[in-house]
């Protein structure tokens, strides 16, 4: 028998002869053993999608990292590809931030991948609006523009998933 190697195959064959005093007798044999694959795993690339991805986009993209991790052969291998984290309920907006190391065992040793997925955040909607603006009467026909330029620049939107407002109106 060859010294073990495991996952190694093994192919043995053995002719055997006997003799006595009035016949002669043989036969053969073989002992084989078959090499396994060695373990593998595989880990999807990192996704990182931008800020405002709708909840469909979002989805669909987690559901192709998940397919994306796999085992594969191996002398009886176990993992943890059971504990990839879930994906949070859609919070329009929210950042996701979500990682997974794939851990692999079998009989001859162990493998590893990990991968990313995220999913940039956006600012919350904030809007601004000037204090009122009260002039006097004898104010020339610039200073009431230049008062009305300023209090009209005060209003501002930020932030926000596309955002619509009706400030250029």
């Amino acid at each position: 028998m060859p010294e073990f190697v495991c996952g190694g195959g093994v192919n043995l064959a053995f002719g055997l002869t006997a003799t006595d005093d009035c016949t002669s007798a043989s036969c053969s044999g073989v002992f084989i053993v078959a090499a396994s694959t060695p373990l593998t795993v595989d880990c999807p690339t990192d996704v990182n999608l931008p800020s405002c991805s709708t909840e469909a986009e979002i989805v669909a993209a987690y559901a192709t990292w998940v397919a994306g991790f796999a085992v594969n052969d191996g002398c009886n291998a176990t993992s943890n590809i059971g504990d990839i984290p879930a994906l949070p309920a859609f919070d329009c907006g929210n950042a996701v931030s979500l990682s997974f190391t794939l851990n692999a065992q079998d009989d001859c040793g162990g493998a590893s991948c990990s991968a990313s997925f995220n999913v940039a955040g956006e600012p919350d909607l904030v809007i601004a609006c000037p204090a009122p603006v009260a002039l006097g009467s004898s104010l020339t026909e610039q200073e009431i523009l230049d008062a009305y330029n300023a209090w009209v620049a005060g209003f501002t939107v930020n932030g926000g998933c596309n955002t619509n407002s009706n400030l250029a109106q």
